[in-house]
């Protein structure tokens, strides 16, 4: 083997090995979305009164806006939401409800 296709050679297994070590070190699969786990009352639940707040779970902490979430009546019309009060500790924002 000449010393250029030794070189070849070399420089071929030194990219091939940076790459799979690129690969294998690389950073981990991220989730770029909270995951909403639960509510409160539950997805699809009739109650017979309205209830005095909305609670939603989620997988992780989460920035809602204002304007983020609805809540609706049965009429489908959008009631009022006083104040989101985010409790990080259960990863859950609660929508009092007037």
């Amino acid at each position: 083997m000449s010393r250029r296709a030794g070189r070849r050679a070399f420089a071929a297994a030194a990219c091939a090995l940076t790459a799979v070590l690129a690969l294998i070190l690389g950073p981990a699969r991220a989730d770029a979305h909270a995951e909403l786990l639960s509510t409160e009352p539950a997805a699809g639940e009739h109650l017979a009164t309205a209830p005095d707040q909305v609670v939603l779970h989620f997988s992780e902490a989460v920035n809602l806006g204002d304007d983020l979430v609805r809540v609706l009546d049965a009429k489908g019309d959008q009631t009022v939401i006083n104040e989101v009060k985010r409790d990080v500790k259960e990863l859950c924002d609660r929508f009092p409800i007037y």
